[in-house]
């Protein structure tokens, strides 16, 4: 095993935090081996940078099924420009063979770096936390398997929809005690539900079964890239937001335009 490799695993043991289908969640577990995570660490130059090479070249000639291939560089100490020279030739092995390759978790002058190497292509892509690669990844699969997510339902126009929703998730006395309380509306895609200034919200958002789609997202540190815990579209209670000492805090938002109340 390649010292600068931390870990090597398949999707079928990491995924994202995403909530799926039972059909979708078989066919994910039955093409988990389509998708391969590899972690890195340490610092890499061109002597190592030869090594994984030659390691992902025979990963991905030896594997027909393989997909999607993600380098997570979350331990990674670094890069020189002979190791952008190497991602580019593998971006061409990839494309070749039609994989997509996913880095995920680069420090921002690496990535820059790599962006100035043009290894960012149709056949390769940054995302800023592994969580988002994975989710990539998934819905690369779901999407071949004709089994990808449904966007959102839209509002009805007299909120028959949202109430039918509601009472098949949390009873017909609970529903109609919510509707009641609150109100119903319509918010975009990548909006926060509370805020994320450290104070406990004044109001609790409820994302409506079917007609949302939303994750909780937590911070960990200042110094760290914030978390995507779980993603769903099955709904919701997102509280005011959660304050666990000075810096950890964790809020809800939007990944597609969604109803709540």
């Amino acid at each position: 095993t390649l010292d600068i490799i931390k870990y090597h695993v398949s999707g079928v043991h990491f995924r994202s935090g995403e909530i799926y289908s039972v059909n979708q969640r078989q066919v994910l577990r039955k093409c988990g081996k389509s998708t391969q995570i590899i972690g890195l660490t340490g610092f890499l130059f061109e002597g190592v940078a030869l090594s994984l090479s030659k390691y992902v070249r025979e990963l991905v000639h030896g594997s027909k099924e393989l997909d999607a291939l993600i380098l997570d560089f979350f331990a990674c100490q670094g890069i020189t420009e002979s190791v952008c020279a190497h991602l580019v030739k593998l971006v061409r092995v990839c494309a070749n063979a039609q994989v997509q390759l996913i880095l995920c978790n680069l420090h921002p002058l690496d990535q820059s770096l790599l962006m100035e190497w043009k290894v960012e292509s149709e056949w390769s892509e940054f995302k800023p936390v592994l969580q988002e690669a994975l989710a990539a990844a998934e819905h690369r699969v779901l999407k071949r398997e004709a089994v990808m997510h449904e966007p959102c339902l839209p509002p009805s126009m007299d909120g028959t929809g949202e109430r039918s929703h509601l009472e098949a998730w949390l009873g017909r006395d609970v529903a109609t005690v919510l509707l009641d309380l609150g109100e119903v509306r319509m918010v975009p895609a990548n909006a926060w539900l509370n805020t994320e200034t450290g104070r406990a919200g004044t109001q609790v958002m409820l994302a409506v079964p079917e007609h949302s789609d939303v994750q909780v997202v937590c911070r960990t540190g200042s110094m760290h890239l914030p978390a995507s815990l779980l993603r769903t579209k099955g709904g919701a209670i997102c509280p005011a937001e959660a304050l666990i000492g000075h810096k950890t805090c964790g809020s809800w938002r939007t990944c597609d335009c969604s109803v709540v109340v």
